[in-house]
């Protein structure tokens, strides 16, 4: 019968051994090696007449550079004092391992060593893999939503950001403003120093655009040189207050790449929620966004 037992503890697939539980007078515990299987002997790295009648700290002070918590573990076992398995994961002279260990009766102790390393290497590369997966999805969706040229949003991103505002406004009778932005003489521009210069122009006017509305505004590109720009919880004279803020900003600020320099004006119409529909509401800022155009340009015309 000890044979056939002895035999089945051989073939086990991970490492087993039988400790022998001795009590110290402090409360702490020593763990003397009483059984082993060879594996055990693998992964200790030691023939088992240097394991058996030892303590973890005898055996692993030469063959590891630690004792892997396996003692600390251990003790913590035996101090719960319950019948029931106990679980941790602890890495090895570059190996990882999943431990177990229960206490027999008060005497003697199993431990088991199965080596995870292949499933730790698993483990993370999928986490790897997961993680490259939402950066390539983050990625894609901040595509999907931006405008290529300017980096702000593109016509469709802003418009959905605008049916939410709206339906927050009519949701909690918030105030709603937006505007209709257009850059005065742009054409100009690149039939003076050529499209590349125009496109750093608009790139940079984009960018004074988001530096000077508030985090809680949004600056979309609704095409070519005109922007759309929404102010949630924002009645029609601050939203003024805000443009004009942009105007003075262009007045005393010129764009320049390498010789070629310009200085920026802009039209704007200005218009605030009513509970109408999208496009009507669209309309309201184009209609007079065109009238400020038809008046000399450089104008905010509101209503």
């Amino acid at each position: 019968m000890g044979n056939t037992n002895e035999s089945w503890i051989d073939r086990m697939p991970i490492g087993y051994a039988k400790l022998l539980i001795e009590a110290n007078q402090d409360q702490s515990f020593q763990f003397r090696f009483i059984e082993i299987n060879p594996l055990f002997e693998l992964i200790v790295g030691l023939d088992k007449s240097l394991i058996l009648g030892n303590t973890f700290h005898e055996i692993l002070s030469d063959s590891l550079e630690t004792d892997c918590g396996l003692h600390g573990f251990c003790e913590r076992v035996c101090k719960e004092g319950k019948p029931q398995t106990y679980n941790q994961e602890v890495s090895c002279n570059g190996r990882d391992f999943q431990i177990s260990a229960i206490t027999i009766n008060e005497k003697e102790l199993i431990l088991l060593l199965d080596d995870i390393t292949e499933l730790t290497r698993l483990r993370r590369e999928m986490k790897e893999n997961q993680e490259e997966l939402e950066r390539l999805n983050d990625r894609l969706y901040r595509e999907s939503i931006t405008d290529e040229m300017t980096g702000l949003f593109n016509r469709k991103h802003i418009m959905e950001l605008l049916v939410k505002e709206i339906a927050r406004a009519e949701r909690g009778l918030e105030f709603l403003t937006i505007a209709m932005l257009d850059i005065d003489a742009f054409k100009s521009v690149n039939d003076d120093y050529g499209h590349q210069f125009g496109d750093f122009v608009l790139r940079e006017f984009s960018g004074a655009l988001v530096a000077q509305v508030r985090t809680m505004d949004y600056v979309g590109r609704y095409g070519g040189e005109e922007f759309l720009l929404i102010f949630p919880g924002t009645k029609i004279g601050d939203a003024v207050e805000i443009l004009d803020r942009i105007e003075s900003m262009l007045e005393v600020n010129e764009f320049r790449q390498g010789e070629a320099a310009v200085t920026l004006q802009f039209s704007a119409g200005v218009v605030e929620y009513k509970g109408e529909s999208m496009d009507y509401l669209i309309r309201r800022a184009d209609d007079l966004l065109y009238r400020a155009k038809r008046m000399g340009k450089s104008q905010v015309m509101m209503n």
